[in-house]
């Protein structure tokens, strides 16, 4: 009887082991694939997108400066009693029907409503081509300088 336990207790290790090494083989064939930049086969172990030993690559952004027209609806200025570093205003781009809430560093100065200011802004060039969404532009791009003009839309 106590060789019988034995016995079962030696076969039971033996499955442990077995076991454990089929999964430590199946850990160092992900491993491999990996490291050569193929994709994992049980994808369980860890980041199955992992890359080793190839160099990064870099996007390349193109960066651009513009000159744009756009119109000041309204200073919001007025309406609320903000005292902080922005003003807000309401602007519109000619022959565009989206007017944009948009928030200025008071550096910029005072901006007088139904008034043309040419905005030359700084950002990337995807970004500054889309010329439908002002909000993320001014969210987004540098403004170099605001100033007072005469221009219309596409006078530029």
């Amino acid at each position: 009887m106590k060789n019988k336990k034995i016995f079962i207790l030696i076969v039971l290790l033996l499955i442990i082991l077995i076991v454990i090494s089929f999964f430590i083989h199946l850990y160092i064939i992900d491993k491999n694939r990996m490291e050569n930049g193929e994709e994992v086969m049980f994808s369980t172990w860890g980041n199955s997108n992992y890359v080793a030993n190839t160099t990064s690559q870099s996007i390349a952004i193109e960066f651009q400066t513009v000159n744009r027209v756009y119109t000041v609806i309204s200073n919001l200025n007025n309406m609320t009693n903000e005292s902080g570093e922005y003003n807000y205003y309401v602007i519109e781009q000619f022959q565009m029907d989206n007017p944009t809430v948009i928030r200025l560093n008071k550096k910029h100065g005072e901006l007088k409503e139904n008034t043309n200011y040419e905005f030359e802004l700084y950002g990337a060039k995807e970004l500054l081509d889309d010329t439908k969404d002002l909000s993320n532009i001014f969210n987004s791009c540098q403004i170099l300088s605001i100033q007072e003009t005469d221009k219309v839309g596409l006078d530029i």
